[in-house]
């Protein structure tokens, strides 16, 4: 667990729609701002064999008069993957799966360079993993991420672009420790 307590004067912040003479983004110093929040984690074997990884953050931010800042990256984010390792004679193969979700994040109007703003809302993402020993030294796995095929947006850029996530994906590994 970790909690954190941030103050900052003459902390750097956007005049929305304000540029310098050359074009760029005008920015302003703001004091008193406050930035606070926590973090959890658990991981652990809950069974022979059966691992576990969960997590949650979230945090706020505020400049001194208690205008939320950095809108747009999501407050509170959390996670939960599971993998467990079958017993006997099925016990050169591990299966696991997790998904990991995250609250929504915007960016306002006339904002930087963006005229346009932007919201990305809360998603989660699922991902699917298959593991075989097929030596003591070599292992293969196959992951599938974003399973659902969930378009989603990982920021709101410059000039309203939008970069988005990856789609759902299959990726193949074959591992040889020495």
């Amino acid at each position: 667990m970790a909690l954190f307590h941030t103050e900052l004067d003459n902390a750097a912040q956007m005049v929305a729609g304000t540029y310098t003479p050359s074009g760029a983004q005008a920015y302003m110093g703001s004091d008193g701002t406050k930035s606070r929040g926590i973090e959890l984690d658990l991981q652990g074997e809950l069974a022979r064999g059966w691992n576990i990884y969960s997590g949650i953050a979230h945090f706020t931010a505020q400049d001194g008069d208690g205008v939320r800042l950095n809108s747009q990256i999501p407050r509170t984010t959390a996670q939960l993957f599971s993998t467990y390792q079958l017993p006997g004679d099925w016990s050169k193969l591990t299966l696991g799966g997790g998904v990991k979700w995250q609250s929504r994040f915007y960016q306002a109007p006339n904002t930087g360079t963006s005229t346009l703003g932007g919201e990305q809302g809360s998603y989660a993402l699922v991902s699917l993993l298959g593991r075989y020993a097929i030596t003591k030294k070599i292992t293969a796995a196959v992951n599938v991420n974003n399973v659902l095929d969930k378009k989603y947006a990982l920021e709101k850029g410059d000039f309203d672009t939008v970069g988005y996530g990856a789609p759902r994906n299959l990726m193949v590994t074959l591992d040889y420790r020495y």
